[in-house]
């Protein structure tokens, strides 16, 4: 009973704390797209050479800080089953590699439309190494969580080291 009450507290807690990150993650994008739009004249992956460089900050910064930190925020904060948590948490970061991968493409794409080296930088080379980790981890909780597995053992150690490296993926980020 006790415990049952516990839960329910940290539901109610934790969906107030969320509400103030969800909006903190969320004023950066509307600031950015004001930014852009307003003053950067756009973003479009098929107009002039400008506009669809714009396309790379505003998706890599969609991707890496507001959808990987939904998707960690949903995996403990949605109040639905485990196996929809699970989806949800799994399908935010399907969406942020999906949103990665345009936007490493936008990069590349401006690099080459410039005739500028691509990966010169060490910018360049820390954001695709960090990415490239962002994809394997995610191909790992895929096949970890999601495939059928025989053993319940493989699960716990999968589950051990998961959610750390997910951490420290997206401390680097931030740093």
């Amino acid at each position: 009973m006790e415990i049952a009450m516990e839960r329910k507290w940290y539901r109610q807690s934790t969906s107030r704390i969320t509400v103030v990150a969800h909006f903190f993650g969320g004023l950066p994008i509307l600031l950015m797209l004001v930014w852009l739009l307003h003053f950067g004249g756009g973003i479009d992956l098929n107009s002039d050479i400008y506009m669809f460089f714009d396309v790379h900050p505003f998706l890599m910064f969609s991707e890496f800080i507001f959808f990987a930190g939904e998707a960690m925020m949903a995996y403990k904060t949605v109040a639905a089953q485990r196996a929809v948590q699970k989806f949800i948490h799994m399908a935010l970061h399907l969406g942020a590699i999906t949103f990665g991968i345009v936007g490493v493409y936008a990069a590349f794409k401006y690099h080459n439309l410039q005739q500028f080296t691509n990966m010169y930088t060490l910018h360049s080379w820390l954001g695709l190494c960090t990415f490239i980790l962002y994809g394997i981890q995610w191909l790992f909780g895929l096949f970890a969580f999601w495939v059928p597995q025989d053993s319940e053992q493989s699960n716990g150690a999968a589950m051990a080291c998961v959610p750390r490296k997910g951490a420290v993926i997206h401390g680097y980020l931030h740093s």
